[in-house]
């Protein structure tokens, strides 16, 4: 970051900032005969400071593309981040706005330092706010650079990125009479709107057992000495409205697409819930050598099933059926990673496994990965990843508004996918 040293006045606050951006260009190909091109992230970053250096803001773009175009999305740009930082103290910095919440190691991680193209499923799935890394909020914590022990602490809207509960709320319900159709009730058009006021809350605590590795997944620094970390993470997300499934208007339809996207889609059609999620991560690296993997568990509490609203209208419903009982999810993953060639080419595997409901069968999610990545410049900036995913969905599980499908030929069977990546990346 260059340093002006008129920052003292307000005048001379306009200080020259940084302009970065992340392109990737991809190639997938899939064992169901399925090939195709994309362009799975495109990132335009503006970042700088003002009045003094310590005084910082972040505003990114993303241009992100994905294999629909959902409500005409795929491609269109999205705040990423959007916050100010005070860094005045380094054991209590101060960050508010839109931003990566500070919960567990693989959504913090950047997809710029990943040894893969994508996340694992179970990584995404087990985001504080069950749909992504981001959220708006406010979170303080100590410079992780400075100190061996640290601390990050966060009270966000918990709905994800771009949305506030007001989007998500649910309304009053519409009182049975003979003037209304049936077919028009509807819980979306009235001005009572309750679970707006609850928030989600989240800590974690960090401790580094030697060096300081941060979130990069490989070791490209070749370090010297061992570099290791242990952390927990707790979130509590309270209120969260999956009365309705994604057909459904009742609620913003993109919240709930985020949702599916992140392998929870199971829990809509549930009621109001409240989630706990807890998690543990260690990392570690040593000349070229890098190992991680973390645990998750999440309490899953239905609050109420329709909180005295009609979240299915009996003409439309295509299935009712009695409430689900899903239990609770937990998940793990583990990967090593070895630059045989240091600072240039790495080698890396990786396992995760994940069951979404403990009180269904036949509905395990595992996943296992080999990647090989290589390094033009010896840095993140400009690189190739080649990757290949085995993936297993168990097809079995009742799940709330899903038909019971056990009488149907093949319920229950695991679904086998195995995709291969090819992708460029280049960060500037």
């Amino acid at each position: 970051m260059t340093y002006n040293g008129g920052w003292g006045t307000v005048g001379d606050s306009r200080n020259p900032e940084i302009l970065g951006g992340q392109v990737e260009y991809r190639a997938v190909s899939k064992q169901s005969d399925s090939n195709q091109f994309s362009v799975p992230r495109a990132r335009l970053q503006f970042l700088g400071y003002a009045f003094d250096p310590d005084f910082r803001y972040n505003i990114s773009w993303a241009f992100d593309q994905t294999t629909w175009d959902q409500e005409g999305g795929s491609g269109r740009a999205g705040l990423l981040d959007a916050y100010i930082s005070s860094w005045h103290i380094p054991w209590l910095t101060i960050q508010a706005g839109q931003q990566r919440v500070w919960f567990n190691r693989a959504t913090i991680s950047s997809m710029a330092t990943s040894t893969f193209a994508d996340n694992l499923i179970v990584q995404n799935a087990f985001a504080a706010n069950q749909q992504g890394s981001r959220d708006i909020g406010v979170s303080i914590s100590s410079d992780e650079d400075q100190y061996k022990f640290n601390y990050a602490f966060g009270i966000w809207g918990g709905v994800g990125a771009n949305l506030a509960r007001e989007g998500t709320a649910v309304s009053q319900a519409l009182p049975n009479n003979s003037s209304l159709p049936t077919a028009q009730r509807r819980t979306f058009n009235y001005d009572t709107r309750i679970l707006t006021g609850e928030m989600m809350y989240t800590v974690r605590l960090l401790y580094k057992i030697s060096g300081n590795p941060g979130y990069g997944q490989g070791d490209i620094l070749n370090s010297r000495t061992p570099q290791m970390a242990i952390a927990f993470g707790y979130a509590y997300n309270p209120a969260q409205n999956y009365l309705s499934s994604i057909r459904s208007d009742i609620t913003d339809r993109a919240y709930r697409q985020r949702v599916t996207k992140a392998y929870n889609g199971r829990l809509l059609g549930g009621g109001i819930w409240d989630f706990q999620t807890y998690e543990a991560d260690f990392i570690a690296k040593y000349q070229g050598w890098s190992f991680q993997t973390e645990g998750y568990y999440r309490h899953q509490r239905v609050r109420n099933a329709d909180s005295g609203t009609i979240p299915f209208d009996p003409v439309t419903t295509t299935v009712l059926g009695p409430a689900v009982n899903l239990g609770q999810a937990y998940g793990w993953y583990a990967q090593v990673g070895k630059y045989i060639i240091p600072r240039k080419l790495e080698l890396a595997v990786r396992y995760g496994f994940m069951d979404p409901s403990t009180q269904q069968v036949n509905d395990l999610v595992k996943e296992f990965g080999a990647a090989i990545n290589y390094s033009f410049d010896g840095t993140y900036n400009n690189r190739l990843v080649v990757d290949y995913s085995n993936i297993t969905l168990g097809s079995g599980g009742r799940a709330p508004d899903r038909f019971p499908f056990e009488s149907q030929p093949g319920f229950g069977r695991d679904l086998i996918e195995n995709r291969i990546n090819v992708q460029y990346q280049f960060f500037f």
